[in-house]
């Protein structure tokens, strides 16, 4: 028997929703008409899709949000719904960057030691050369 699969729904009293009740789609692009209908911005649809973005909204009544299809975008808007998870990415997130400095270091040390070479190699080069010969 396989689980069902649950989305955060924000803003809400119930923040968790199975995924089943949700849809998501690429939201259309729009424009300004240059219409105001009581003090408000009419847009009219292109009838082209925002490939950017992704829309996710409840099938029945809800919270409805667009969320733009960038790695920064995605992880601030799931950290903001969940706190707990939040935690634990930043956590990841600070170990990542110091192996990412790691290993900068080792990878800088390791050039420094390929393609400088120190007088007491070449002596020991020259000496072990110098041995084999005779």
């Amino acid at each position: 028997m396989t689980q069902p699969k649950y989305l955060i729904r924000p803003h809400s009293q119930l923040r968790i929703s199975q995924i089943d009740d949700y849809t998501a789609h690429h939201p259309e692009i729009t424009k300004d008409s240059g219409k105001r209908l009581f003090g408000l911005q009419v847009v009219e649809g292109t009838g082209k899709v925002n490939k950017n973005q992704v829309a996710i909204s409840p099938k029945e009544r809800g919270d409805s949000f667009r969320i733009s299809l960038t790695s920064e975008a995605v992880k601030s808007h799931i950290r903001k719904l969940r706190d707990i998870e939040a935690t634990k990415l930043n956590v990841i997130d600070e170990q990542m960057e110091f192996l990412r400095q790691e290993r900068r270091k080792v990878l800088q040390t390791a050039w420094i030691k390929a393609n400088v070479v120190t007088l007491k190699e070449i002596v020991e080069k020259i000496e072990s050369e110098a041995r084999n010969q005779s």
